[in-house]
């Protein structure tokens, strides 16, 4: 099933309805499959900006073979370590350009839940992730704010294939109202 909409709450806390939304989204042949993503069964994920593994276990349920969160904010990490969502190897405290060599290259799957990063800093960020990934890797990415994806284009349309599609048509800026699939472009088509 996939919602076209928010789930009903019944209860449930605002995190595990936007869970559930997601998951309807991202399973296969669903919206992110529509928009070229191969999905996560049998791969290798990198959840970057994944604070404390809230969407870890969505990834491993959707099949992913191994998934890495990767975060700068150490207190935020120890938290999934702590509630055995991550263990130690997949935990790493660093931010995307800072991931250990034998990691970078290792993931076939980025995921950036709610992106919001300052302008100035998105054309490093996009080449760092680009570099990061082997050939025909993927992205999957969500992005509240229209004017905020509007921005990044610029910097990832030299290095990826971009598809997105509004989720939500929400009023309030929901925080995963666009879904972004990015395909890696082979070096000899990049701009």
């Amino acid at each position: 099933h996939e919602y076209s909409d928010f789930p009903p709450a019944q209860g449930r806390e605002f995190d595990e309805v936007m869970r559930i939304a997601l998951k309807s989204r991202l399973q296969p042949e669903a919206t992110a499959g529509r928009l070229g993503f191969a999905g996560f069964q049998g791969r290798i994920v990198a959840d970057i900006g994944t604070r404390d593994g809230r969407f870890v276990p969505l990834f491993r349920e959707l099949g992913a073979s191994e998934v890495y969160g990767i975060d700068p904010d150490q207190k935020a990490l120890q938290e999934a370590i702590d509630k055995g969502i991550l263990d130690e190897q997949h935990a790493l405290p660093h931010k995307l350009q800072d991931i250990p060599d034998e990691v970078r290259g290792s993931f076939e799957v980025a995921t950036i839940f709610n992106f919001n990063m300052p302008c100035s800093e998105q054309a490093d960020f996009f080449k760092q992730l680009y570099d990061s990934l082997p050939e025909n890797g993927q992205v999957v990415m969500t992005v509240a704010e229209d004017e905020i994806l509007q921005k990044a284009r610029q910097f990832i349309e030299p290095l990826f294939i971009m598809r997105s599609q509004r989720l939500w048509n929400k009023s309030a800026d929901y925080p995963h109202k666009n879904l972004v699939v990015l395909i890696k472009k082979p070096s000899e088509l990049r701009k």
